[in-house]
């Protein structure tokens, strides 16, 4: 067998990866992953470095992992989540709860122009602005006593 210079085989690199990649997938945090699978998170660092078919593979598990993290965000913000209702420490009912912030940075992330916090501050009529500073007597370089 080949080794990849760590004292492993190359058949057993291959099956650490795709194990990390697998918890990665499903914990969605690199730390964690890295722990399930027995490696340190600075071996995966190490991986995406040293080798591009690991690069890929990585950035598309990444990938799958925003599209489930914002198809939980869009099912709380939109559809919302059954909270109980307590009275007296009984479970009395059921209510729905959606997130406004959830449904913020969704409408940011998806249309930015739209939904920025920054915005341009123009002149009249669209002309850039004109900015003058007046300092008083006392601040002004004239009258500074050397």
């Amino acid at each position: 067998m080949v080794s990849n210079g760590n004292g492993n085989s190359g058949q057993n690199l291959h099956h650490k990866r795709k194990t990390f990649l697998e918890h990665y997938e499903n914990f969605c945090v690199i730390g964690r992953a890295a722990k399930a699978t027995g490696i340190c998170r600075t071996t995966v660092y190490d991986w995406i470095e040293k080798s591009e078919e690991f690069k890929q593979a990585f950035e598309s598990a990444k990938k799958g992992i925003v599209e489930k993290l914002e198809t939980e965000a869009i099912r709380r913000a939109y559809d919302g989540i059954d909270k109980g209702v307590w009275h007296r420490g009984e479970r009395v009912g059921v209510e729905k709860e959606y997130s406004d912030t959830l449904l913020i940075f969704l409408l940011k992330g998806n249309d930015p122009k739209k939904y920025r916090e920054r915005y341009e501050i123009t002149g009249k009529d669209g002309e850039p602005l004109e900015v003058n500073f007046h300092i008083g007597k006392g601040y002004d370089n004239e009258s500074k006593t050397s």
